[in-house]
């Protein structure tokens, strides 16, 4: 809540009964010590001040939802005030004596007293219903097959209101269940998302303010496609790469396009092919980034992007670089599907370059390897 503090108007004496009217400005008055009178018709944002005496009796004619009253130098609660039709009373004490009477003339129907203690002072305001719920930073399709986790965050969660009560946002909707609100943030929780069995997912997200009632007062509904990875892509990642295991050296792989696949297989019986790794480009692309293929001292194959060639150019002369392998997507893409790169400890230096399942299968069943991480993104 911002409070207007623009025009100091004050009364015509301190102890003058003083008729106050409001303009298009912002203002904030200062009653003097006997009953005041506030004619409040305009749009503007008006505070009327002072301290329980000041306030005492006075008249506020039109008073509404952007006007304040600021009790100066006086704290209490929401318990220590009641408003008995157009008269609000205040009990600083709790000894059921009223400390001050101010009468309210105006419409309150849509709205609830609300209390805020700001420093010494005690702020008095009409809380107002929310006006509008919006979602921004959307995300509107994910990926087939894509990891949730923990969950995914889709968009943050706008809410425009007067910055009184309290707001509370409800899911409705047939894919609630999939659904999860996380400090104003919409999340998609679950299982990892299955085309086949469900490509769209739509909830509604209800904004209401207990404090008034507990009926959604604004509601926005959001929809999310699930859609195939290499539906996006497939014009990019095209050309497959295939897996070779040298049967001399176990654990040494090399991966291999159509056309190198071709020559190891002519050449190199030692080298056993295991099919389809995935696909990638072997033509460059803005959407792309290349990844180059070094070779160390054991035989063994290293897939990189630039950053990491460069580490390995300046810190690693053991690895020696044969040149570009393929452009892939990036690691955090979220378009493609996740290839991990993972090492073998019992034989450092060598590596693998797996899907999610293998992924799994190799943790849970050779203890040997350690994963390093998503590598890049291709299609399967």
């Amino acid at each position: 809540m911002v409070i207007p503090e623009e025009n100091l108007v004050l009364p015509a004496g301190a102890d003058i009964g003083t008729l106050f009217k409001d303009n298009e400005d912002d203002n904030t008055f200062q009653g003097s010590s006997v009953p005041d009178v506030y004619e409040l018709t305009s749009d503007s944002a008006n505070i009327i001040q002072g301290n329980l005496t000041q306030l005492n009796g006075d008249s506020l004619s039109q008073f509404h939802s952007d006007d304040v009253i600021l009790v100066k130098n006086t704290q209490f609660t929401s318990q220590q005030l009641t408003f008995n039709e157009n008269t609000l009373q205040i009990d600083v004490n709790n000894d059921g004596e009223t400390d001050a009477n101010i009468i309210l003339e105006g419409d309150y129907s849509n709205g609830s007293l609300i209390v805020k203690q700001l420093l010494n002072d005690t702020i008095i305001a009409f809380n107002t219903s929310p006006t509008a719920v919006f979602l921004a930073n959307a995300i509107t399709e994910l990926n087939n097959n894509i990891l949730v986790r923990d969950g995914i965050q889709l968009a943050e969660i706008v809410i425009e209101d007067d910055d009184l009560g309290v707001n509370e946002i409800s899911l409705t909707g047939k894919d609630k269940e999939r659904f999860e609100v996380r400090d104003n943030a919409l999340f998609l929780i679950g299982a990892n998302p299955n085309s086949e069995i469900q490509d769209e997912y739509e909830v509604t997200l209800n904004v209401y303010d207990p404090t008034i009632d507990n009926q959604p007062d604004v509601t926005t509904n959001y929809t999310l496609k699930i859609v195939n990875a290499s539906d996006n892509v497939d014009a990019l990642l095209n050309s497959p790469f295939y897996r070779f295991q040298n049967s001399d050296f176990h654990g040494i792989y090399i991966w291999a396009g159509d056309k190198e696949r071709q020559t190891i297989n002519q050449n190199y019986p030692n080298f056993k092919e295991e099919g389809v790794a995935f696909k990638v480009a072997i033509e460059p692309n803005d959407n792309l980034i290349q990844f180059n293929r070094f070779q160390n001292e054991l035989g063994a194959y290293l897939y990189v992007g630039e950053a990491e060639s460069q580490n390995i150019r300046e810190n690693y002369p053991n690895f020696k670089e044969e040149g570009i392998a393929f452009y892939a997507l990036d690691g955090n893409a979220n378009r493609g599907i996740d290839i991990y790169r993972l090492q073998n400890t019992q034989q450092p230096g060598t590596y693998i370059f797996v899907g999610e399942e293998e992924k799994n299968n190799i943790l849970a069943n050779s203890p040997q390897f350690q994963l390093e991480g998503v590598a890049f993104e291709a299609i399967v």
